[in-house]
């Protein structure tokens, strides 16, 4: 074949008429191919129209560099089959899910079970302490898509890489929650405290990383903040939490932790409603040592209440 005949075979598959109908074809980007548009026939498949020196991205996962090679699987189902016959929903949904699954690249199954991840901690941790919207799981994995660019992550420890994330946008937008109650600090045995333990190292390391790297400004929780938190925690009513909001502005320390003030003063306001938990209890739930809550409720005006000892009668005819 010569060189003439090759140029005007090439001219032929990418003019602009339909060979069957002569209509006009338009190219569909989104499948990289010249479609007719009035009959449908497919002129030309997979055409490539960017420069090699381009890069060349995934529509789903734009982070991800695409490969031109590589066809995309169907990833959604109808609920009926060819003949119009309704499905069950339980074959659909296993159909999708075994599409969403194993029918993508290795790049893709793993930002897809990073993401899955990051939502099922954040609606977890929603229905242990309320506060947690959608919108942060948004923003927790739109910092795992830029620290995934910048190579941070690193395997394994994904989940302490997840809750690191979720704990780096907390931060950022100021909700009160502590790092304890975000890894979890309920423990049976020593292997577990250890193990707790160098979760809560590691998660609060991978924050600052994150934090760092991405030059994110964090917000300080306020006091009035941890007080309705612990409040939710202690299942307070409105009036006590009112009253440990007036109790904790009696503090005068600029640089104090504000969860300290804030579990003190919601204390001292619960002491005063006659409805006190014990100090153990209470310090295990908000996160802070008995002698911390003894020495600020006596800071703010209000030491806790200790029941009176009752000493017995003397009486002279015992002392024989």
């Amino acid at each position: 074949m010569g060189v003439e005949s090759a140029k005007s075979l090439r001219d032929e598959e990418y003019s602009n008429i339909c060979p069957e109908c002569g209509s006009r074809i338009y190219y569909d980007e989104r499948r990289g191919e010249r479609v007719c548009s009035e009959c449908g026939l497919v002129v030309s498949e997979r055409e490539v129209l960017l420069s090699p020196d381009e890069s060349r991205t995934d529509e789903r996962h734009p982070f991800i560099e695409a490969d031109d090679t590589v066809i995309l699987p169907q990833l959604s189902f109808s609920n009926k089959d060819y003949a119009g016959r309704k499905v069950r929903g339980d074959v659909v949904w296993g159909f999708r899910r075994a599409a969403k699954t194993y029918n993508l690249r290795p790049q893709e199954r793993s930002v897809v079970n990073m993401e899955t991840r990051i939502r099922r901690l954040v609606s977890e941790l929603g229905t242990r302490f309320g506060g947690f919207t959608p919108d942060l799981a948004n923003r927790a994995i739109y910092l795992y898509r830029k620290a995934r660019k910048m190579r941070l992550l690193k395997k394994p420890g994904l989940n302490e890489w997840s809750l690191g994330l979720i704990y780096a946008a907390c931060r950022e937008r100021g909700i009160p929650i502590t790092l304890q109650d975000i890894v979890g600090n309920n423990v049976t045995s020593k292997e577990q405290a250890k193990e707790r333990k160098r979760m809560r190292y590691n998660v609060n390391r991978h924050k600052n990383l994150i934090s760092k790297s991405l030059k994110l400004k964090h917000v300080r929780p306020t006091v009035e903040g941890y007080i309705t938190y612990f409040g939710g925690k202690m299942r307070a009513d409105q009036p006590t939490v009112t009253e440990a909001i007036a109790v904790s502005e009696a503090n005068t320390k600029l640089n104090a932790a504000p969860h300290v003030i804030a579990a003190a003063a919601l204390y001292i306001s619960l002491d005063r409603r006659g409805k006190p938990p014990s100090q153990r209890s209470y310090c295990h739930e908000t996160n802070i040592s008995e002698i911390s809550l003894r020495n600020w409720c006596k800071q703010l005006g209000g030491m806790p209440s200790r029941k009176p000892s009752r000493v017995p009668e003397i009486v002279a005819g015992d002392i024989d």
